[in-house]
């Protein structure tokens, strides 16, 4: 069972309008360039990465043989129906959480930590309105909880009904969402912490972030083995055998990092990863016309509560911001 990455609307967390990409049939008015917060972590630890579509994807990773784009590989799913029940929530009470995270807060830290200004970028955390599928248009922002509930319910959607594992992936500012309440399980803090992969180095051009040198550290053994073993693990995980696996990953990073990364990459142009991914997860919704997902009494609480539930395992690759950040800096 292959690995795959989730790039959903809340996913790119910038937006470069200076450096546009080709214009797909997604774009209805400019096509900036997005920017993801860990793309070689999504290269080295997933098998494949799906986009949504393919004006979400980088400019320089669109013709990858592992990159996929869901309304082209699935254009029989009703984007727009799946849609439909975040019109039906609460707006006041959608507003009243984007206010209280605030996501924006820090974003001036995010764009230096990211490197946008090695490249000249004009960014913005959203693009323009996209048309997906034959019949669902939609905007796209990494900072509105309205596009990750949307994200949450595709990664569901084929979880539950499609029985295909795709994992989320989210950003720095969708995360603060995804901290409304934190987890009560001290043993799945303890596995939370030990699945992260830090220090993941990443790369920033005017076309994406893509490097051909990548795909001899895909090849790696520890990380093709780290791949097989995160998709076919159970939730009892024993902690020791995790500690051991990262490690290993983390060891193989890091000399990878100094044999090839090192010799190709400006200083300037390189930063570590500080995103995360919601670890495929099961989500029941309420979608009117679509059978086998059941009903819940409120979608909003619903969704903040599973958020919020020591049910959930996460798996990325976070590095500490406040360190990093001081490093980019100095």
């Amino acid at each position: 069972m292959p690995r795959i990455a989730y790039i959903g609307l809340s996913s790119p967390i910038f937006y470069d309008y200076n450096n546009k990409a080709k214009k797909t049939k997604n774009d209805t008015v400019s096509s900036p360039n997005p920017i993801l917060e860990s793309p070689f972590g999504l290269m080295l630890l997933y098998d494949e990465i799906w986009f949504l579509c393919k004006s979400l994807c980088p400019y320089n990773m669109r013709r990858l043989p592992y990159v996929k784009f869901i309304d082209q590989i699935y254009p029989e799913i009703d984007f727009k129906t799946i849609n439909a029940f975040l019109y039906s929530m609460d707006e006041d009470k959608l507003s009243g959480i984007n206010r209280r995270i605030n996501p924006l807060s820090s974003y001036s830290h995010f764009q230096k930590a990211l490197c946008v200004d090695s490249i000249n970028a004009r960014t913005d955390n959203h693009i323009h309105l996209l048309k997906i599928g034959s019949d669902f248009e939609s905007y796209a922002s990494s900072a509105n909880l309205k596009f990750l509930l949307f994200d949450i319910a595709i990664m569901g959607y084929f979880n539950d009904i499609l029985d295909i594992k795709i994992e989320l992936i989210t950003n720095s500012f969708t995360n603060q969402f995804l901290s409304i309440n934190q987890f009560n399980n001290s043993s799945q803090l303890e596995l939370t912490e030990a699945l992260t992969i830090k220090n993941i180095p990443n790369y920033l051009t005017k076309l994406g972030p893509y490097h051909p040198i990548i795909e001899e550290a895909r090849e790696d053994k520890y990380l093709l083995d780290f791949r097989k073993w995160i998709s076919s693990s159970s939730s009892n995980l024993d902690i020791n055998e995790v500690k051991d696996i990262v490690e290993e990953v983390q060891h193989s990073i890091y000399c990878k990092k100094e044999e090839l990364f090192s010799n190709y990459f400006e200083p300037k142009t390189y930063y570590v990863s500080i995103g995360k991914t919601l670890f495929g997860v099961s989500i029941d919704f309420a979608f009117p016309g679509i059978p086998g997902l059941s009903a819940v009494p409120s979608i909003i609480n619903d969704i903040i509560n599973r958020l919020s539930s020591s049910e959930l395992r996460w798996q990325g690759f976070v590095s500490d911001f406040d360190k990093m950040y001081s490093k980019t800096n100095k």
